[in-house]
């Protein structure tokens, strides 16, 4: 059995399964708890009080200071829970202290180049980099990517996303999700958003992607102060599909002659899936970086996929502030 270690015991690492309304397990902790696979062996934050109501809930040591937790534990598997500024620097240290695999919250990081450096460095050292985007970790999402791409679906003819929390935060969710779907697009355009998000420093922003001439994306930002929101409606010529309720649900409508008009065709509504992303999604996640660790392979969720996102990022944050449109 592995032995895990988290490092930031705030609300993904470990304060969202304190959530009285969510019966899932949300958090790093929780999911190391969860774990046939993986035993959690200490808890880190710089925060006294934080870190203590996580270890005493988890009944495993508290640190103040990573290095030394890493030093005294020597675990195999280490967890990166803080802002993304810190990064680099936790995976630095993760690494010089022998540790196998690497769980680290999104975004990456907040640079394309410190992104870089993590990535190059696990690779060099042969530690597994696992980034935190969760619906890489939903199998009803590869069900819709096999259809997609085995042109069940038939051919993409437009998406149009909604979000809220940021363009880092709940925006860099559907740009993975995209990306997921999709790959690259070839052409973006940013447009700042004056609706508000709850992540200081995180603004929001309208996004424009072209992936050819036929097939276009639009992304739109909703105010976090007037409720949260997560959803994605795509169009294919033999298809639709709206995933919506933050990810929960997915409705599958297929392309059929109308009930009301003569001539005209329209989707039609024929299934309703309840997806498994509150399904502990998150000890799925750990136990699929143990396997990564075991086998050697690659995680699904990885460094460069997530490098790639976040250069979309940066990219429509300058396209938004140059006024201009992005080649890709």
């Amino acid at each position: 059995m592995y032995k895990a270690a988290v490092i930031g015991c705030g609300r993904i690492g470990f304060e969202f399964d304190f959530d009285a309304k969510r019966d899932f397990i949300a958090s790093h902790v929780g999911a190391y708890v969860n774990s046939k696979m993986i035993e959690l062996s200490a808890v880190c934050d710089k925060d006294s009080k934080k870190v203590k109501r996580c270890a005493d809930s988890a009944q495993v040591p508290a640190y103040l200071d990573a290095e030394d937790m890493l030093v005294a534990e020597e675990p195999h598997i280490v967890s990166i829970c803080t802002p993304p500024d810190s990064h680099l620097e936790l995976v630095r240290l993760a690494v010089k202290h022998g540790v196998k695999g690497i769980f680290c919250e999104k975004p990456i990081s907040e640079s394309v180049r410190d992104a870089r450096e993590m990535i190059t460095l696990c690779k060099k050292n042969e530690v597994i980099l696992q980034i935190g985007f969760q619906r890489r970790f939903c199998r009803a999402h590869y069900g819709i990517k096999r259809q997609i791409d085995d042109g069940l679906l038939g051919e993409p003819l437009n998406a149009t996303g909604i979000y809220t929390s940021g363009i880092l935060n709940s925006g860099s969710h559907m740009l993975d999700l995209l990306l997921l779907y999709f790959n690259t697009p070839k052409m973006l355009r940013g447009y700042s958003s004056k609706k508000l998000s709850h992540k200081p420093g995180d603004a929001n922003y309208d996004v424009f992607l072209r992936y050819r001439d036929d097939f276009v994306c639009s992304l739109h930002a909703c105010d976090s102060n007037d409720y949260q929101m997560f959803e994605l409606d795509m169009l294919f010529t033999k298809g639709r599909i709206r995933i919506v309720e933050c990810g929960l649900s997915m409705e599958l409508y297929a392309i059929a002659d109308s009930e009301r008009y003569s001539t005209y065709k329209e989707p039609r509504l024929y299934n309703i899936i309840q997806t498994d992303l509150s399904k502990d999604f998150m000890v799925r996640a750990v136990n699929h970086l143990a396997n990564c660790v075991a086998t050697g392979h690659e995680s699904i969720s990885n460094g460069i996929s997530a490098l790639k996102g976040l250069k979309l990022v940066k990219w429509i944050v300058y396209s938004a502030e140059h006024n201009r449109e992005v080649v890709l």
